[in-house]
């Protein structure tokens, strides 16, 4: 239950429009933000977080980097196909 609800903060705070303000289109920042949380990251929460960003590349992308880099985590096809279809969509073809 402790992960479920840390997940959810992740999401919330990621959500807050102050949040993405911050960030000024900067994914590394992102990723930076993201290394202050303790969260079990999981297939699950990537593709809530891919859905919920599959509008803005750059807090979606910053969360896919960052994901990437968690210990013990490695990404699924399914994810890296969201990911390209967000990206696709968002004519961000560069980053694919």
């Amino acid at each position: 239950m402790l992960s479920k609800l840390k997940s959810f903060t992740v999401i919330r705070d990621m959500g807050s429009r102050t949040a993405l303000k911050m960030y000024k289109g900067n994914v590394h920042l992102i990723v930076e933000a993201l290394n202050g949380y303790s969260v079990i990251v999981s297939e699950s929460l990537i593709t809530q977080m891919l859905k919920r960003f599959s509008k803005e590349w750059i807090p979606a992308f910053g969360f896919f980097k960052w994901a990437k880099l968690q210990t013990g985590f490695k990404h699924l096809p399914d994810s890296y196909n969201l990911m390209v279809d967000n990206l696709g969509k968002l004519r961000k073809f560069a980053l694919i």
